[in-house]
């Protein structure tokens, strides 16, 4: 079997681009796995698996774990809170900043 190259959206159903046309993804292979996929993805049908390339900010199989942007960023104390492909610093009392 030919391999596809797909998008996984959840504003929009899956397909995939075979020679500038979309077709319908064989969902038999990639249905069950691309819907733990929490965040959208480029993703790659394969024979009996799947490839996905994640968007900045995020990693794993199903792109669906944020990537901690946090370490070693905030100083003096601050506390750090990880948003996705960024960060921010919450200043301990006294300080000011970003």
């Amino acid at each position: 079997m030919e391999a596809a190259v797909w998008t996984w959206s959840m504003a929009s159903p899956a397909t995939a681009h075979l020679a500038g046309r979309a077709t319908p993804v064989n969902l038999t292979q990639t249905s069950a796995r691309a819907n733990h996929a929490s965040m959208p993805s480029n993703c790659l049908n394969l024979v009996g698996d799947y490839e996905c390339h994640c968007r900045n900010g995020w990693e794993g199989k199903n792109c669906n774990i944020n990537l901690n942007d946090c370490l070693g960023q905030c100083l003096n104390g601050a506390t750090c809170i990880d948003l996705v492909d960024d960060y921010h610093c919450a200043c301990s009392h006294g300080y000011t900043g970003e």
